[in-house]
Formats: structure tokens, sequence, C-alpha cells
């Protein structure tokens, strides 16, 4: 600044004036490819970061998947333990069933048993007196043919 208040046409000011404009130009240059880096920096971080964002949102997916596979494993389990309760409560409804029929048959066969033996008893009855009236008869007739 000095040269050019003193000699503001000479060619060391001229020499000056146009490294002090290769210095701009030269900084501008740097300036600009600090930016550029800045700007590719920004890029790549910008990269990273939709990466990471898109593995993270993967993860999500699948630890959303896992979770959602468990409930349904979980859920399976429990519906086929229900279901297995349902059917040992009706197997068990069944044997009671078949229990009480075979139960009331039995009273059945009891009774004819019982109806049969009644039967019998009396039949022999029957014949035993029979057997005596006839031995009592014979036994009068002998008596009577003796006197």
């Amino acid at each position: 600044a000095l040269a050019e208040t003193l000699m503001p046409n000479s060619a060391v000011t001229t020499v000056l004036q146009v490294k002090k404009h290769t210095l701009l130009q030269e900084q501008l240059k740097a300036r600009a490819a600090q930016q550029a880096l800045a700007r590719e920096e920004q890029a790549r971080l910008a990269e990273e970061q939709a990466r990471l964002a898109q593995e993270e949102q993967a993860r999500l997916a699948d630890e959303q998947a896992r979770l959602a596979q468990e409930e349904q494993t979980r859920l399976a389990e429990e519906q086929a333990a229900e279901l297995k309760d349902d059917v040992q409560t009706l197997q068990e409804q069944k044997r009671q069933e078949i229990r009480h029929q075979v139960e009331q048959e039995m009273i059945q066969q009891d009774e004819e048993l019982a109806r049969l033996q009644k039967q019998l008893d009396e039949a022999k009855a029957k014949r035993e007196a029979k057997i005596q009236a006839q031995v009592d008869a014979r036994y009068q007739a002998a008596q009577n043919a003796a006197d």
C-alpha cells in the first residue's frame, strides 16, 4: 500500500499488485479447494449417515420380524396347550359317559340276575314242596296199608 501511494505507476507497484492478485487467487483457489473438500466430506458423511440409517432400519425391521415371529410362536403354543386341555377334558367327559353307561348296564344285569335267582328259588321251593307232598303221601299210604 505504501508503494502504491509513493510510486503509483511504477513497475514495482505493478509487480506487487500482480503478486497480490496472484496471492488472492491462490487463497481463493485454496478456499475453493477447502470448500470442495468440505462438501465432499459432507456428502460422504451424508452417505454414511444414510447408510447407517438404512442399516438401522433393516436391523429394526429384522428385530420386529423376530419379535412378531416369537409372538406368533407363543400364541401358537398357547393355542396348542388350550387344545390339548380341551381334548383331555373331552376325553375325560367321554370316559365318564361310558362309565355311567356301563354302571347302568351292570345295574340292569344285576336286577335281571336277581329276578332270575328269585324265579329259580321259587321253582326250587315248588319242586321241594311237590317232592315233600309225594313223600308225605307215600308215607301216609304205607302207614295206612300197614294198619
